[in-house]
């Protein structure tokens, strides 16, 4: 009889990774765009459905690995809807990288805080890998820079919210019983 080889990820698991990265990116694209660009508010509620969503995710599939799928796949979502998002992979990508080895490194994804942990530090460094990115590109002007902090740091306001709420309603899909 032939040993059969068990897969890191299952086809559910990665149907749910490619559902919530399209669902994150899709929701947000659709509140900045009601929202008008750059109004404070849609800052806010972009960046609080997208932790959520993330939030829920992790705790849906917790596995190493998960949050670097989300980001490559988010990033390739983004290139085919707005054409210019497969710049943002390396950033993206490395900051959730750097997430899941300190989640690694604290315990695992096993542990109840791991998902909150992980998201956090995903924004927090990917943020600010950003941030400096755009230092790079904007350094002949630093006044812009000044503009461009203040709005990251408004939708970083929506990404800590999105840790509470995204731990909420895990807790409440847990309690329905749709995730274990």
């Amino acid at each position: 009889m032939q040993k059969i080889k068990k897969r890191y990820f299952n086809c559910r698991e990665l149907v749910v990774l490619g559902v919530f990265a399209a669902a994150a990116k899709v929701v947000t694209l659709v509140i900045a765009l009601a929202g008008g660009g750059l109004n404070p508010v849609s800052l806010v509620l972009k960046n609080l459905v997208f932790t959520t969503l993330l939030v829920v995710l992790l705790y849906k599939v917790r596995k190493f690995g998960t949050l670097s799928l989300f980001a490559v796949i988010s990033g390739l979502i983004s290139f085919l809807l707005l054409g210019g998002g497969i710049t943002s992979i390396p950033t993206t990508l490395t900051a959730a990288i750097a997430a899941e080895f300190i989640v690694l490194s604290t315990g695992g994804f096993k542990r109840f805080y791991a998902p909150v942990l992980a998201v956090f530090l995903y924004d927090l460094i990917s943020k600010l890998l950003s941030l400096g990115v755009s230092y790079v590109i904007m350094r002949e002007s630093p006044g812009l820079m000044v503009v461009v902090v203040v709005i990251v740091g408004v939708g970083y306001i929506g990404s800590l919210i999105g840790l509470y709420t995204g731990v909420r309603s895990a807790k409440e899909l847990k309690h329905a019983g749709i995730i274990h």
